[in-house]
């Protein structure tokens, strides 16, 4: 399965319009929701996953929001049916080194600093999971995805790499 649909989950309107054009710029069909938090979110996030035309190959979170909230948010993706599988990116202005570890533990894929250019962001994500080598979950659910590269830089988008000890 190849990179063809993104869900990006974010509190900040402006944000989700901002990369939905990036990412539908470059050919790739995005579910935003970028609804506060409240109860119908995990509806719209059941109504995105389940869709089988555009199955989700990418899931983006947005963790700078109400902490309890997205961590629950989190928790319910990855243990959801459809996305327990699919990569999970995250972005956050937070950098403490306890949060980032914490994030890794509950099977984000990747995290990265918030994005101050978001062209550079859906660049750089594009790049790297739409290049041909990169396996993605198939829709009957077995992982064959790839892990992220080792150093401190993908296409100059600065990510957190996991703990050496896991």
């Amino acid at each position: 399965m190849s990179l063809t649909s993104i869900l990006l989950l974010s509190t900040n309107q402006k944000e989700c319009e901002l990369l939905t054009k990036a990412f539908t710029n470059k050919g790739l069909i995005v579910h935003c929701i970028d609804s506060p938090a409240d109860a119908d979110v995990m509806q719209k996030v059941d109504n995105a996953l389940a869709n089988h035309a555009d199955r989700v190959s990418l899931i983006i979170l947005d963790l700078d929001g109400p902490q309890g909230y997205r961590m629950s948010l989190l928790t319910a993706i990855k243990q959801h049916p459809y996305s327990h599988r699919v990569p999970l990116l995250a972005f956050s202005q937070n950098n403490d080194s306890f949060f980032v570890g914490h994030i890794y533990q509950m099977g984000v894929t990747s995290v990265f600093k918030r994005p101050v250019d978001w062209e550079q962001f859906a660049q750089s994500v594009t790049s790297y999971w739409g290049y041909p080598g990169i396996r993605l979950p198939d829709e009957a659910g077995h992982s064959e995805k790839r892990t992220q590269p080792t150093g401190s830089k993908v296409n100059r988008m600065n990510y957190y790499p996991r703990s050496q000890s896991e």
